[in-house]
């Protein structure tokens, strides 16, 4: 049980803002609420994290954009990588 719930503490969370090389923000509320500015526009969208390395990306009604899984690990503490997706395709970003 103490194995358990150490694994559970220690699992890093998506929960935060984070921004790119090109400046663009990704930010996961706690909630499911996913807001995304990239090149002056606002994307809004839920997010789910389906296991321990994939995300559920579930764009808004207002764009013809699809439900994707995204892939995404985490270099550090502060270095998130996502892709094989075509909403984010394949970007390093920095919590801020």
């Amino acid at each position: 049980m103490s194995v358990l719930l150490l694994a559970a503490c220690s699992e890093n969370s998506l929960e935060g803002k984070y921004q790119d090389k090109a400046g663009n923000t990704f930010e996961f509320i706690k909630g499911g609420t996913a807001v995304i500015i990239s090149n002056g526009e606002e994307f809004i969208l839920a997010w789910e994290r389906v296991d321990d390395g994939r995300l559920k990306l579930v764009p808004g009604s207002d764009t013809t954009a699809k439900t994707q899984i995204c892939n995404f690990r985490f270099e550090n503490s502060t270095t998130l990588y996502l892709s094989g997706c075509d909403i984010t395709k394949n970007v390093t970003l920095t919590r801020l």
